[in-house]
């Protein structure tokens, strides 16, 4: 199985941030993480984090969806729409 984030690199390109490549990483690892959750794995600043956030739910790569246990809070995770665009179903992640 080729990993989504090959294949969004192919079709984005140098248009995202390594940082952002990275969250794409953890995520493929992971259904839905917090920017905080993000910050313990990358080991950096808060505005690098929010920054790669706000540009992949501008190009429609991310969802955000409210955390149920605290709705102050948001997770993170792959477009429904992007996974369909490219060929990959929502049982095709790894979970950890």
């Amino acid at each position: 199985m080729v990993q989504l984030v090959n294949l969004i690199k192919r079709k984005e390109g140098k248009n995202l941030s390594r940082s952002a490549y990275k969250i794409l990483e953890i995520l493929e690892q992971k259904e839905t993480v917090s920017p905080s959750e993000i910050m313990k794995e990358m080991e950096v600043s808060t505005r690098t984090i929010h920054y790669s956030l706000r540009r992949l739910l501008e190009r429609n790569i991310l969802e955000r969806k409210p955390f149920l246990g605290d709705m102050r809070k948001s997770r993170y995770m792959i477009s429904e729409k992007l996974r369909t665009e490219l060929g990959q179903d929502k049982f095709s992640l790894k979970k950890v």
